[in-house]
């Protein structure tokens, strides 16, 4: 073998050996940063398998069934300047309690979350005529204990102080009445307006202004529903009038 043949080996010798590790190099950073991205993506570096049960009850001490539970996981950052946690990421596991009253959820515990929420609550699915809306409950300290496997959180509902009021009303009305449906589902009406048409038949307005809803009833029937632009319910004076004019339409409507 000459001298150009050697240097030619060798040359390429060396060229194969760092191709390889330059190879190995790049598997590792590619490693490492699909590992960062699962993580950042709520992939955690430890999880573990959790139980969380109890009972939702009422002031009666009866069962509550149908209402919704949920399990918060959020990951969240204290900031100084701001008075509550910025949230950077959660996930939601619901559930509803069954004819007894009773709840499971089975949750896999992942440390990417830093704390963990149990809510009685969702919009649209709890009963807000009947109970008040709870506060949700911290149990991030009962979950990150490590040997822990189960958790138990009873809830007891208190009742909507107008509960009492709606209820009677209902009962007065009929529960399957036009007027007694409305009253289950909004609640007390935030004002009520008496008019009398041509015809000489009673009508009342129901309005619902923090929900954007005017019922109207003629001889206690529903007659029509208007709908507009959500507001405060109005005061007297200016508010009061600027608050007319918004829902003039449907005011000339009742006549």
């Amino acid at each position: 073998m000459n001298r150009r043949t050697c240097l030619r080996t060798i040359f390429y010798c060396r060229s194969r050996l760092f191709q390889r590790a330059a190879f190995g190099a790049l598997v590792i950073v590619l490693s490492v940063l699909l590992e960062v991205a699962g993580f950042q993506q709520g992939v955690g570096l430890k999880t573990r398998e959790m139980m969380i049960r109890g009972a939702v009850v009422n002031e009666s001490g009866y069962p509550v069934p149908n209402t919704p539970v949920r399990l918060i996981a959020q990951r969240v950052e204290e900031n100084l300047q701001a008075p509550t946690p910025s949230i950077l990421d959660k996930k939601v596991i619901e559930t509803r309690t069954d004819s007894k009253g009773l709840y499971e959820i089975v949750a896999l515990i992942d440390s990417y979350y830093n704390r963990y929420v149990l809510s009685f609550y969702s919009e649209n699915q709890f009963d807000s005529i009947v109970y008040t809306i709870p506060p949700d409950e911290d149990i991030s300290s009962a979950v990150f204990k490590e040997e822990t496997a189960e958790i138990t959180v009873n809830r007891t509902l208190t009742y909507n102080p107008q509960w009492p009021e709606i209820k009677s009303r209902i009962e007065e009305l009929g529960a399957n009445s036009d007027q007694g449906r409305i009253l289950r589902l909004r609640g007390v009406p935030d004002k009520v307006e008496n008019f009398t048409v041509q015809k000489g038949e009673q009508g009342e307005l129901w309005w619902y202004y923090s929900n954007g809803f005017c019922y109207r009833f003629l001889q206690g029937r529903l007659d029509k529903l208007f709908n507009f632009t959500p507001m405060s319910p109005p005061r007297e004076g200016v508010e009061k009038k600027q608050n007319d004019q918004a829902v003039f339409g449907a005011l000339q409507e009742k006549k």
